[in-house]
């Protein structure tokens, strides 16, 4: 039976979510610890993946990043608008402010979901 990789991705992501904020209500005193994260499914030759935060997932083709996904930031959304260039983007006081994440009480994260990308050997 063929499972939708979205689907499937975006329900791993909602699951470490609950876990992440189930960790922090058991600590003494209780905290609201966060992550980025990203996975990866291989199926079928095609790689379909979901990211929240500034993990990052590539992909090389010959030596080459053929792809990359995009941080969830401050900075980098900075770097598309045009404002800052990358080289900027490198020391920018808030280059480690992640617009999105798992955990936090007052978050409901957002996976971006791509894919599928077929994979080469």
């Amino acid at each position: 039976m063929a499972y939708n990789p979205r689907v499937f991705l975006s329900g791993l992501l909602d699951m470490a979510h609950q876990q992440i904020l189930a960790y922090g209500e058991q600590q003494d005193p209780p905290i609201e610890p966060r992550t980025t994260g990203v996975l990866c499914l291989v199926q079928e030759n095609s790689a379909y993946w979901a990211h929240i935060g500034d993990s990052r997932l590539y992909i090389m083709r010959s030596g080459v990043i053929a792809l990359r996904t995009d941080d969830h930031s401050y900075v980098e959304h900075l770097r598309q608008q045009g404002i800052i260039s990358a080289a900027q983007a490198q020391t920018h006081r808030f280059r480690n402010y992640v617009t999105r994440c798992l955990g936090g009480q007052s978050n409901h994260p957002v996976a971006e979901l791509d894919g599928p990308f077929e994979l080469q050997s």
